[in-house]
């Protein structure tokens, strides 16, 4: 069970923060919520480390072996996202995808949700290498549901703004696209999947079942 709930925990973790920036977004204010919104582009970054990792334990790579290759890809791709987001970038005018190099903390976030992903699967000890590789490629194939079917929820749902009113979201000064007019939908779409997310960790983090030994 605690295993279950050390797997869970940071996901269920992140989808309150979205649900509280959903209902109540002045308590993490304008500035935080531009910051969940990109939040959300980072995640599928997220995600794609995750078939590799899934294909690194398939191929039977060592632990250390996949660690160091997690710690490589977390570094490739906080280096794409500081590129991608610099050349979105409008002078005087903050967008969803607004960065500078000078703001690292924004990138906490992604480290954030990438040590959400991986770290319980570093420290776990399963008995059959076998039954870890399926329970990532579940893992994994789960998730990419997860964010896709999220999105298409929170697309095609009539929800509701709640907190995110027309006067909130101009004090954000984002674009006129879905994600800067309709700011609650990334929002929703956050809290969906990570809570997605959580429910699927906690179900799967079961010990993997222990091989039984041949007489001989």
């Amino acid at each position: 069970m605690l295993n279950r709930l050390f797997a869970a925990a940071p996901d269920l973790v992140t989808a309150a923060v979205f649900l509280v920036a959903w209902m109540a977004p002045a308590i993490p204010g304008p500035e935080y919520v531009n910051d969940l919104v990109l939040a959300m582009f980072m995640a599928a970054f997220v995600i794609f480390a995750g078939v590799v990792y899934t294909m690194l334990v398939k191929a039977g790579g060592s632990r250390i072996q996949n660690a160091f290759v997690l710690l490589m890809m977390a570094a490739v791709s906080m280096l794409i996202l500081i590129n991608f987001l610099n050349e979105n970038t409008h002078p005087g005018q903050r967008q969803e995808l607004d960065f500078t190099i000078t703001q690292p903390v924004r990138l906490l976030p992604f480290l954030w949700m990438y040590a959400s992903q991986f770290l319980h699967l570093l420290f776990a000890r399963p008995r059959d290498p076998g039954a870890e590789a399926r329970r990532m490629e579940t893992l994994s194939t789960l998730s990419v549901a997860a964010y896709v079917g999220s999105f298409l929820a929170a697309a095609a749902l009539p929800l509701a703004p709640h907190g995110i009113t027309p006067e909130f979201v101009a004090s954000l000064h984002r674009g006129d696209d879905m994600w800067g007019v309709h700011v609650y939908i990334p929002i929703a779409f956050g809290a969906f999947y990570f809570g997605l997310q959580a429910l699927i960790k906690f179900a799967l983090g079961a010990p993997a079942p222990r091989v039984a030994r041949v007489p001989g």
